[in-house]
């Protein structure tokens, strides 16, 4: 006996043939292409608004600045984590609990002692820098130049200072220098600037202070960091360091001249 199969053949639809005009408007429908985002008549991926992923808040762009303060500030002191560190590795005599492990505090160089502070020395001293011209100059908040150089001005008078600066954003120039600003008074300055005061600063004048290497740190390594476009003067210029040898060069040649013609005058015993 034969048995029979019935065996379906299903129908393959034949290729359909594109003419040259379809052909092309496939093309333009077609991918992103290699290369295409150097193609400087492309269209742009994101409307006038830009994309809502691309967007960082200034909050979080200041958080980011701090970061990165931050660790610039670890790595100089020697307190960053090296390669392959993990926190379980043995730890060194001088580690301790109360800081995070790779921050710039827990690091065998760092000193944990109060940041040197000056007082004001008395009232009539406050007094006497509040009355002069050019602080008068600052509470007005209407210059641009703001020069407080040679007024013995403590730290304990920097937020005072910080806190009138806040009502003129007009401030380009900024003269502190020749003072007895410590490191408190920097940590201060430098958090205030920061955080927006001045927002038009230009340059600002700290030579001849009293603060130390902590305080420097803070201008030249944290500060800079925050104000890229503020150029800060933590040592003497040296216009005015050549300015300085001359006088005392020609004070000094002045004195000299002054013992010889006393010689001259002198009578002669022999």
């Amino acid at each position: 006996m034969v048995q029979f199969e019935e065996v379906v053949v299903e129908k393959v639809a034949a290729p359909t043939l594109l003419v040259p005009e379809e052909k092309e408007k496939k093309k333009k429908k077609s991918g992103v292409k290699a290369g295409f985002l150097n193609d400087p008549k492309r269209e742009s991926l994101y409307g006038p608004e830009g994309s809502v992923q691309g967007h960082v808040s200034k909050e979080q762009q200041k958080k980011w600045q701090e970061k990165d303060v931050n660790d610039k500030m670890n790595q100089d002191m020697g307190a960053a984590p090296k390669k392959g560190q993990d926190d379980e590795d043995e730890k060194p005599p001088w580690y301790t609990n109360q800081w995070p492990r790779h921050c710039q505090y827990n690091n065998p160089g760092c000193d944990l002692d109060p940041l040197d502070e000056s007082k004001s020395k008395s009232d009539f001293h406050m007094k006497n820098l509040r009355d002069n011209a050019r602080w008068q100059k600052l509470v007005d908040g209407t210059d641009k130049e703001i020069r407080l150089s040679y007024n013995s001005i403590p730290d304990d008078m920097i937020q005072e200072i910080c806190d009138i600066l806040k009502k003129n954003e007009n401030v380009e120039f900024l003269d502190l220098s020749h003072n007895e600003i410590c490191d408190a008074g920097i940590q201060t300055l430098v958090g205030e600037l920061a955080g927006g005061m001045c927002p038009k600063l230009k340059e600002l004048m700290v030579y001849n202070n009293k603060f130390g290497e902590l305080g420097r740190m803070m201008l030249e390594k944290g500060l800079t960091a925050m104000r890229k476009g503020l150029q800060i003067h933590v040592d003497t210029p040296e216009w005015l360091r050549n300015a300085q040898q001359k006088i005392e060069e020609k004070k000094k040649a002045e004195e000299e001249e002054k013992e010889k013609e006393q010689e001259l005058a002198e009578p002669d015993l022999d």
